[in-house]
Parts: C-alpha cells; sequence; structure tokens
C-alpha cells in the first residue's frame, strides 16, 4: 500500500523546523518498517532544500512538489504533532485527500490511530487554525 504522511513543517525557528523534520523521518521509518510504501514531503524537502535557491523554493513550490504525487496514494497518514492545527501546508493537504476520495487516518508519532469522533474534533480545529 502507498501511504502520503502529511506532517506539519514551517515553523518560525530552524530548531522547531529541524524537530519536525525528525517527528516525519521517524514515523515515514515505522511505516516502512510496517511494509508500507511511503512518500512524506517532508524527508524528502528537507534533504534537498539546500540544492533549490529561496526564490524558486517557495511555499507553492512544495505544495506542487506534494499535490502532484498525493492522488497516487491510496492511504492519507495526517501526522498529529507540533503545531499541525496551523498548518496551511497540512490544510491543502487534507483538501486534495477529500478532493481525491482518498481515505485517511490520524496518527501520533507513536502510531496511535485517533477515534471517529476525534477526527471531527481534528478537522474543526484545522478549519478554525487553532485546537480549542
Amino acid at each position: 500500500m502507498f501511504v502520503f504522511l502529511s506532517s506539519v513543517y514551517t515553523d518560525h525557528t530552524a530548531d522547531a523546523m529541524e524537530f519536525n523534520y525528525e517527528l516525519a523521518r521517524r514515523k515515514t521509518a515505522a511505516l516502512m518498517r510496517h511494509g508500507y510504501a511511503v512518500f512524506s514531503p517532508i524527508v524528502q524537502g528537507h534533504l534537498c532544500k539546500a540544492l533549490i535557491p529561496d526564490d524558486v523554493a517557495t511555499h507553492s513550490f512544495w505544495m506542487d512538489q506534494c499535490l502532484e504525487i498525493m492522488p497516487r496514494a491510496d492511504k492519507v497518514i495526517f501526522l498529529a504533532e507540533g503545531a499541525w492545527y496551523r498548518s496551511a501546508g497540512m490544510q491543502s493537504e487534507l483538501n486534495e485527500a477529500r478532493k481525491h476520495a482518498i481515505r485517511g487516518q490520524w496518527h501520533d508519532i507513536n502510531g496511535v490511530r485517533f477515534p471517529q469522533e476525534r477526527i471531527y474534533v481534528i478537522d474543526r480545529w484545522i478549519a478554525e487554525g487553532r485546537p480549542k
């Protein structure tokens, strides 16, 4: 099964972005160990960003990379860690998954799947841009 891993990346500090990358890297590896073929735009993008000029590597550039690949996924796993509820990128990925009717799941870093009732709360949080 091909899984697209949606996770937060952009933050106000380089340390926070490095932390978000590490969360995505660990989750990607865990999913791979469980037999999934995984695409994590954060893992790939973090490793490539130094080789792409800043005037090219805009938010739109990165989202185009993500949204081109996502429709090919069998499932999207949304990693609910960090400031995920404020992430414009994760909101775009959520909308894209819905547009293509791709099955989605919400997980924390330990792989715990959120129950359906909590998913509704998460959707509301993302729509409002913050948790209640």
